[in-house]
């Protein structure tokens, strides 16, 4: 939806903002969202304790990321032309205001779904969904500060009705001792998606000074078609893992098959209609970030196709608590990833190989993870 109301360069500053927004958040899943898709079988007393603390402890560390956020967004703004760097650091400002919401929001969802309370998550998901269609639809009626005003008030509302519908008691103590880490599951998936997103950012800050924020705006502006690919993985997490926590891990095989087959034929059937999709309705879409982002699309295609495998089979070892193989697994991908964006840097490669950078580090991924997997399931099922 911004896309079609910035500039390419405005976008790329909202982009680099808007990675470390999805860094945060994928933590927030792992290590406060995780132990309660895991803990679905715990006492509704149990987990309601455990969504005050993590509530508390988002809360306890808003502001520092408000921070974090936005910083990142003001370094993508140092030598944009005036114009762009107004409305980039704008727009950055309000991804900065979102993230902490958007993670507590997602806490909420992880906890409506343990406690078999769905119908709250579609609702809080509806609001958000609803308003950025009417926003979208409407946006050619608004100014660009008037759109981002208006996104950021969509997260705020989806926000509402979770604390509206849960009211959770502050529990500032418990919050703080959630933060500290220990050596489990919860912190080794939190590194590994340090690394896989802050690849992305990494990446950002190498395309900057080469290609402009245009380039890293067209990675993110491809990313962006594939938002309904991105919420299905999110699904994965939020309600398949917990149900499959459920089960006898003898099954686990089979059902990760078929749901891995599920996955990856609807992630490729959405990529077939992106790649079919007119040049009107792409501009329509993601206005000057159209052209960028088409001229990578059947590779970014690949790539969905390959996380949404990755994201499947990751499924074993989260079931068994095999945090070692994910973390590996993250590890080598964020390596073949740098690795290839580097060396296609230097060789003076555009916006095309950078994604291909992103293509070969989903490869490793799912390459090694269903190597990991065939393995976990050898052994005897915990």
């Amino acid at each position: 939806m911004l896309a079609g109301s910035l500039s390419s360069g405005e976008f790329g500053i909202f982009a680099m903002a808007y990675t470390v927004l999805t860094l945060f958040v994928g933590v927030t899943r792992s290590f406060f969202g995780l132990p309660l898709a895991l803990a679905a079988q715990s006492s509704r007393a149990e987990l309601d304790a455990l969504y005050r603390s993590s509530v508390s402890a988002l809360c306890w560390i808003a502001l520092p990321i408000i921070a974090v956020v936005f910083g990142v967004g003001a370094i993508a703004a140092v030598g944009a032309d005036e114009a762009s760097m107004e409305l980039g650091l704008l727009a950055a400002l309000a991804v900065a205001v979102a993230t902490p919401l958007v993670m507590i929001q997602d806490i909420s969802r992880y906890y409506a779904i343990s406690t078999n309370q769905p119908g709250s998550a579609v609702a809080s998901d509806g609001i958000w969904l609803v308003s950025i269609v009417v926003l979208f639809g409407l946006r050619e009626l608004f100014d660009p500060t008037t759109v981002i005003a208006a996104w950021t008030a969509a997260v705020i509302a989806a926000l509402v009705f979770f604390m509206v519908r849960f009211a959770p008691r502050p529990a500032p103590r418990q919050g703080l001792r959630l933060l500290r880490p220990r050596r489990g599951l919860r912190e080794s998936i939190s590194i590994t998606v340090v690394l896989s997103t802050g690849v992305t950012l990494v990446m950002g800050f190498l395309m900057l000074p080469f290609l402009g924020a245009a380039a890293v705006g067209s990675i993110r502006g491809a990313g962006t078609l594939f938002g309904p690919v991105n919420t299905l993985m999110a699904l994965l997490d939020f309600s398949v893992l917990s149900q499959l926590s459920r089960r006898d891990r003898r099954r686990d095989g089979k059902t990760v098959l078929l749901i891995s087959a599920v996955v990856c034929a609807i992630s490729g059937l959405w990529a077939v209609a992106l790649l079919l999709l007119p040049q009107g309705a792409g501009e329509f879409i993601l206005g000057e970030t159209w052209a960028g982002a088409r001229s990578i699309l059947p590779i970014t295609s690949v790539e969905y196709v390959l996380l949404c495998l990755a994201a499947c089979v990751a499924l074993i070892p989260k079931l068994r608590d095999r945090a070692r193989v994910l973390l590996l697994n993250r590890v080598w991908a964020t390596v073949a990833i740098l690795g290839t964006a580097v060396v296609a840097l230097i060789l003076g490669g555009g916006v095309e190989w950078m994604a291909l950078a992103l293509l070969v580090g989903a490869s490793v991924s799912a390459v090694g993870l269903l190597w990991d997997s065939r393995s976990e399931l050898r052994r005897s099922p915990r």
